[in-house]
């Protein structure tokens, strides 16, 4: 059985600390920070609310949040264009079983994105990136990775793009992310960029 990679890089922090090393741990996604008073109170106000949130999540927040991406990036969208989960990985693991195609993924890339790909039945196709760079994900590394997605008989339509990433800590500017959106659009594949 293979072990996992978070957690040995949680068995080395509590090691380093153990130590007596002063350490950052940022190998999980764990906030270390206090938690901030207004969510504190929510917190509280809303513990006896023990009965299941709606499947799309808790409709005031999803208002809230359609309110702020239209009030912040100008995106006209309503409460039920939004979807609200408990983090991030059962959301793209949803969405890898609901849409259609094959997985282009960046190496490196998140420990649960591959796996979460397999179980839904999608072939991966690893598109390089160098860090010499800083794990930019370009044009070219895409085009090299479709070329060779065709020649394995993949159907390739799903990319995953996140920044700043995980686990190179890099980041897009956002000319990276205007040659992104225009080589999707080019190779027939809908883009939204926010």
């Amino acid at each position: 059985m293979l072990s996992s990679a978070t957690l040995a890089m949680n068995e080395a922090v509590a090691a380093r600390r153990a130590a007596g090393q002063e350490t950052i741990h940022l190998g999980f996604g764990e906030a270390s920070f206090p938690l901030h008073p207004l969510l504190r109170g929510a917190l509280n106000a809303a513990a006896g609310q023990t009965g299941y949130a709606p499947v799309p999540g808790i409709a005031a927040l999803r208002q809230a949040i359609a309110d702020y991406l239209t009030r912040t990036r100008h995106l006209e969208t309503t409460a039920a264009s939004i979807a609200v989960g408990p983090g991030s990985k059962p959301l793209i693991y949803t969405l890898l079983h609901i849409l259609e195609g094959d997985l282009l993924l960046p190496a490196p890339s998140w420990v649960s994105y591959a796996p979460h790909a397999r179980l839904a039945g999608k072939q991966i196709i690893g598109v390089a990136t160098d860090d010499s760079d800083h794990h930019r994900l370009t044009p070219q590394a895409l085009d090299d990775a479709l070329e060779r997605a065709r020649g394995q008989g993949a159907d390739t339509r799903i990319l995953i793009v996140n920044t700043p990433s995980n686990p190179t800590g890099g980041m897009f500017a956002r000319a990276d992310v205007e040659a992104l959106a225009t080589w999707c659009r080019a190779h027939g594949h809908h883009t939204d960029q926010r």
